[in-house]
This record gives structure tokens, sequence and C-alpha cells, in this order.
């Protein structure tokens, strides 16, 4: 049986909180020190600290003294790069997810294919939903200013919590043992890296307006966008496909900037509900309006440019070449490669403003 609570938050009969309403989230976990999953205080049950990256990617990749780029243009140590969550928890986490993601990131990136076609791309979804979320968590525990003569507050006092509940729930399914409608789930693209660049083998990068992400680790890298129901996937495929890798770094964040751009010119974006059946005791996450035909803007040349502008600063380019800084803040450069050579800008530039979702 499920029971709801005044704030409009559900248990199970065997006490777990199954469901954070919106209130509860904002005041236990964004503003409070409780288990990001579970919700318990640290009075209630035994607390570790969670890192933000597994300490798996930490060790592999010699990030314990490295430093992550915050949105307040500071730097953070990965090393204490973590977020309140209690031990049950964290040793869940481990063995659904960081465990067997280890594994296949260790056998390469035709393991991860195999996966990705064989048992689909829940786990993964989920996995970078959780790291997407705990970002932005720290987020809520960083000063705006280091400098307190500047300000108070935090990186996070504008961003808006209430788009990131669902998401919230989508992390947490693994306790709540909820239902998952497939059509929920966003997209999920698993590119191959090319190694030995002389860049270092690990990347991150993520935009909270799109809710996309991107983790390059080794030869595989993964971007997800992680409330569009698989629409940007939809629209980028045919694009995609024409594309030969494996990708240099920068390449792949040239490919993150458009994941990101796409979702943020879709108009008709789905609604996520989790429903619950108390008879059943059971609670089913699902979208709703998911249109027959994704509605798109015009392609924003302005809004393209800012991005490639954030993402794709680096200063060493394809093949050891330098990029023009002035032509990447217009968007007028690209650093992907098409079959017959040359860089060109993706075709999806010219779309329509309607595409088949099925």
């Amino acid at each position: 049986m499920l029971y709801q609570l005044e704030d409009g938050s559900i248990h199970n009969d065997a006490g777990f909180l199954v469901y954070m309403s919106t209130d509860r989230f904002l005041d236990s976990i964004v503003s409070g020190d409780c288990c990001f999953i579970c919700g318990r205080a640290p009075s209630k049950t035994d607390f570790n600290k969670e890192h933000i990256l597994s300490n798996w990617i930490l060790n592999r990749y010699k990030l314990h003294s490295k430093y992550i780029d915050l949105p307040n243009a500071t730097g953070h140590s990965y090393g204490s790069y973590t977020i309140p969550c209690c031990v049950n928890c964290n040793g869940l986490m481990n063995t659904i997810f960081e465990i067997p993601i280890r594994e296949y990131v260790l056998k390469g990136y035709s393991h991860i294919k195999t996966a990705l076609h064989r048992d689909g791309p829940l786990r993964f979804f989920v996995w970078l939903a959780l790291i997407f979320l705990k970002t932005h968590l720290k987020d809520s525990r960083i000063p705006l200013h280091r400098d307190k003569r500047k300000g108070s507050g935090n990186i996070s006092d504008a961003y808006a919590w209430n788009e990131l509940h669902h998401l919230h729930c989508v992390a947490r399914m693994f306790f709540t043992m909820c239902d998952l409608d497939p059509a929920t789930l966003g997209t999920v693209y698993l590119a191959p890296a090319l190694c030995d660049t002389g860049i270092e083998p690990f990347d991150y990068a993520d935009n909270l307006e799109a809710q996309t992400v991107m983790i390059r680790l080794d030869c595989i890298a993964l971007i997800a966008v992680l409330n569009d129901c698989n629409a940007t996937g939809s629209i980028l495929e045919a694009d995609l496909m024409k594309l030969p890798g494996p990708f240099e770094p920068l390449e792949l964040r040239e490919l993150f900037v458009h994941f990101t751009n796409v979702n943020l010119q879709i108009i008709n974006r789905p609604k996520f509900m989790t429903h619950a059946d108390g008879r059943l005791g059971r609670l089913a996450i699902r979208a709703e309006n998911i249109p027959s035909d994704w509605e798109t803007r015009l392609f924003d040349q302005t809004q393209f440019a800012t991005l490639m502008n954030r993402y794709c600063y680096m200063t060493k380019s394809v093949e050891g070449q330098k990029h023009d800084p002035e032509l990447l803040k217009q968007g007028k450069i690209t650093f992907l490669k098409e079959p017959e050579g040359g860089y060109k800008y993706m075709k999806y530039q010219k779309w329509p403003n309607r595409f088949n979702s099925r």
C-alpha cells in the first residue's frame, strides 16, 4: 500500500519515501542536508559523502587534485566535490551503476555498444541523470561569490528547481522501484572517442537549461538529453549517421553543442508525471502530450554561436590546427569532419520545423 503525507509525498508499507513532493525535494534535498536518494536525515541513519563523479573515475583519471570549472567562473576540487548521501544509498548506487559501468568502460566502446543494443539505454540514462543532478545539487551549497563583499547567495539561487524535480524522480527510481514508461527516456548517444590525442582522456560538460550532459572516458563518449523523450536523437539521427568516427575531444564538444542547441529549439515539449497506484502499491513515471510531430524553431545562429563559444573554447583544434577565436564567437566554425573530408556545418541547420517522432 501507498500512503500520502501532508506535503504530497508518498511512502510505502516499509516506511520508504517512494515519492518526494516538490516541496519536500526543495526543503530536504536542495536546501537541506538529507540523503538525496532516500530523503533520510543524518540523525536517522549513517551518512558518508557521495562523490559527484565516482571514485573509480577520480582514481582512473587522477582527478582528485584537479578542478572542475563552476558557473561562477571559479574552480572546485574533484576530491571534495560531494553531496550528502547515506551509506546504504551510496552502496546501492555503487552496485547498480558504478561497478557494471566501470567494467563496460574498461572493456571499451564495442562492449558498451553491445550492452545498449541488448539491454537498452536505461542504466546509462539514469547514471547520467544522477551525475547531472548531483552536479547541480552541489551548486546549492557553493557561494556565488567567493569574496563575500561582492554579495551573498549560492550559485543555484536562480535555478528553476521545479524543472529538476522530475529528473530527481528518475534518478532515484532504482531506490523507489517505480515503473518507467520507455517513452519517457531521453536521448542517449554513444560515440567512439579518439584516444592518445595529447589531451587528458576525461571530459565532462552539461547544460542546465537544456538538461544535456556529456562525459568522455577513454575511447567512449556518452551524450544524453534528459528531458526530450528522444526528440533530439530523432532530429539528429540522419546527420549523425553520416559523421565518421572516432571523434577528437573538440569534435565531441561540438556534438554536445548540437544536441544542446536542438533541444533548446523544440517547441511542443512533453510533460512528465509520476502516477501512484495505491492499490498495487506502485509508482509509474510517464510522459504525457508526446506529439506525433516535433515542432522546432528555426535555426538560431546567435544561440549556436553562444554555445560554441562556451563549450569549444579549447585552443587546440582537430589535427593540431588552431582555430580563429573570432569565427568561433560568431558560430561560423565547425570541427566535425564529413566522409568526403573538410569541415561543414551539420545539415540540420536547414531543418524543417516538423519532425515525425516515431
